[in-house]
């Protein structure tokens, strides 16, 4: 009774409120799909909050093109990079709680857990110089990550690709690709530098933490996201790192992965080998073709391969920004991710002697559009997925932006349209809400009535 009370309460205070709303989300709405059209970006969706509380949501384009399907606010993305972040809280909160230390040799725990001389992982040309958890999670580890599109597989393939790895396949993927005995091994897999001088980005490197979480808590990494991200702040089901743990009731709210006008065709099918792609025309317009690939999964998971929606996310972004605790703006009720201590140490440039301003995974990027914004967040990219999220320290705005626009194309000039165009985008809707309090956030009433909206349907899913 509590349940109906609550959400009557909440819509008498939309439609009260609503009298008020000078901001137009159609008009919002439109300009924004006016941008994603221009760029050929088949579905996207877009979140803004202002600390705990969503400001605006909305759903743009196709989920599905053939099929036509519509995309909304329940779709699921696949995060790429973006997950990176996912990962860096997992790994903070077993520094927080003593399990793991950044600043310790690496091959400690190797040691202390596995006790295999056979396992010791060192720069083969700097073998006296320790690689550490804050390299890795700032990139100056020298791990540099190739290429890798033969660790592609169809849907959770590569779960049960290598038989030698069984369970163990992010392991035996990063012991393989760093150890000279590896069978993915190579002297590029290292930079010519010593860790701890030279920033490259490496999605290894990642794996490698991860999988260290696994050494030091004798866990998989996907039950510690579970046990201490995912379920604290009451995620739904949608959220997996594997296709196959999506119920089966929500596999067609998964979104689908698209490459615009690829006219080097040959280029994924002979670079991606384990993969198929399918290459049809625009129903619409026929000067468009579409090559649509089959979901995917790789080893090194935890680097960029988290399906989520965007509310989902967002809770997750709303815990950062409010400093490791997460307040649900429906209930009320809060919950502590990670101390306020921890956030402030992962947000801190880490080396503020190099040029690359990088805190602990959470990255600083200057958004130079209709003004300066130094921002803090992470983007991503895969085989037809562009995902941004970010929040401006100094205002405590937060925006997700997840699409389905693809910038690994053969062509650069499309790749750096769609780049650019989604950074207008992110300036336009931090545009909108940075210039209001909290308490004017135009529509974070409607929001809330859209989340209490969906609690209901559950409720309502329970009890019938």
């Amino acid at each position: 009774m509590l349940f109906f009370r609550c959400f009557t309460v909440l819509l008498l205070m939309y439609f009260t409120y609503a009298a008020k709303i000078t901001f137009d989300q159609q008009v919002f709405h439109d300009e924004i799909n006016e941008l994603l059209n221009e760029v050929n970006i088949p579905g996207a969706s877009v979140i803004a909050i202002n600390g705990s509380y969503p400001c605006y949501e909305d759903a743009f384009g196709l989920r599905s093109i053939s099929p036509v399907i519509k995309n909304d606010l329940t779709s699921i993305f696949n995060l790429a990079s973006v997950s990176k972040t996912i990962t860096g809280i997992v790994v903070m909160k077993l520094v927080e709680i003593g399990q793991l230390d950044l600043d310790q040799n690496i091959n400690f725990y190797i040691d202390f857990y596995i006790n295999n001389p056979t396992i010791n992982i060192v720069h083969p040309n700097y073998s006296n110089n320790s690689i550490t958890l804050r390299l890795l999670l700032t990139h100056y580890s020298s791990i540099n990550t190739q290429f890798l599109p033969n660790i592609y597989f169809p849907f959770d393939n590569f779960t049960i690709n290598n038989p030698d790895y069984g369970n163990n396949y992010l392991g035996g993927f990063v012991l393989d690709y760093l150890l000279p005995s590896g069978k993915y091994y190579n002297e590029s897999n290292w930079l010519p530098v010593p860790p701890g001088s030279e920033y490259s980005y490496s999605n290894v490197g990642i794996a490698l933490v991860a999988w260290l979480c696994e050494v030091a808590t004798g866990e998989y990494f996907y039950s510690l996201t579970n046990k201490y991200l995912f379920k604290p702040l009451g995620m739904s089901d949608a959220t997996s790192w594997f296709l196959k743990s999506v119920p089966t009731d929500k596999q067609n709210l998964l979104m689908r992965h698209y490459i615009f006008n690829e006219t080097n065709q040959t280029f994924f099918q002979n670079s991606f080998s384990h993969l198929s792609f399918n290459s049809f025309p625009d129903k619409d317009h026929p000067q468009i073709n579409w090559t649509e690939s089959e979901p995917y999964g790789y080893y090194i998971y935890p680097g960029g391969l988290l399906r989520s929606t965007i509310g989902d996310l967002a809770m997750h972004l709303s815990m950062f920004i409010t400093n490791g605790t997460y307040l649900n703006p429906i209930t009320n009720k809060s919950v502590e991710i990670l101390k306020a201590s921890t956030v402030a140490e992962m947000s801190r440039i880490q080396y503020p002697q190099f040029k690359f301003p990088t805190g602990l995974i959470w990255t600083y990027y200057t958004l130079n559009v209709s003004r300066v914004r130094f921002l803090l967040g992470h983007t991503g990219s895969d085989i037809g997925v562009t995902t941004f999220m970010f929040f401006n320290p100094q205002t405590q705005i937060g925006v997700i932006l997840l699409t389905t626009g693809n910038v690994l194309s053969t062509n650069d000039w499309q790749n750096d349209r769609i780049r650019n165009q989604l950074w207008l985008i992110m300036d336009k809707v931090f545009n909108a809400f940075e210039s209001k309090p909290i308490s004017d956030c135009s529509c974070r009433i409607s929001s809330l009535v859209h989340w209490c909206a969906t609690l209901f349907i559950i409720h309502l899913h329970k009890h019938s």
